[in-house]
């Protein structure tokens, strides 16, 4: 076990900044924006929940029906999805368990499985969709005002 550092009676001093330290006002922007893109992410995982879907079967089912009519693979869905191959194997079989996607052998290279959305899938994409769409119209202005900020920002400083 490490040993412990000795407690100090004092009050602890501010660190001085180093000699390229960001402003504050921009590390405000930046706590801003993660701050929006998480309560995005929550509000994303509680709607798909809402329709019995987690975000990543969410995410999936939204790649795929974006496709239209041309076949997703796993491996372009695991790169568009930021996740390993296997992972997006596992999730794609659990979409496929649950009767959102079919998983066909490509018949070109029987290595490969493309996904499709069934009827149901689709159905449930389409409803998170509707409310995804409702959320981010409540929210357009904050966002738009986010983008707006960070605009002025990267145009004016040289980070």
């Amino acid at each position: 076990m490490p040993p412990k550092r000795p407690r100090s009676s004092s009050v602890p001093q501010p660190a001085e900044p180093a000699p390229n330290a960001l402003p504050p006002s921009t590390l405000a922007l930046m706590a801003g924006f993660r701050g929006a893109l998480i309560g995005y992410s929550h509000a994303s995982e509680t709607i798909a929940r809402r329709h019995g879907l987690t975000g990543r079967q969410y995410s999936l089912l939204v790649f795929v029906g974006a496709a239209g009519d041309d076949l997703i693979s796993v491996g372009t869905a695991a790169e568009h999805l930021c996740l390993n191959h296997h992972s997006t194997v596992e999730l794609s079989q659990r979409a496929e368990a649950a009767g959102l996607i079919e998983r066909l052998s490509d018949p070109a290279d029987g290595r490969r499985v493309l996904l499709e959305l069934t009827a149901e899938g689709r159905r449930r994409m389409d409803a998170v969709t509707r409310d995804h769409v409702r959320d981010l119209r409540e929210q357009r202005e904050k966002l738009i005002d986010g983008l707006r900020r960070w605009t002025d920002l990267l145009g004016a400083q040289d980070l």
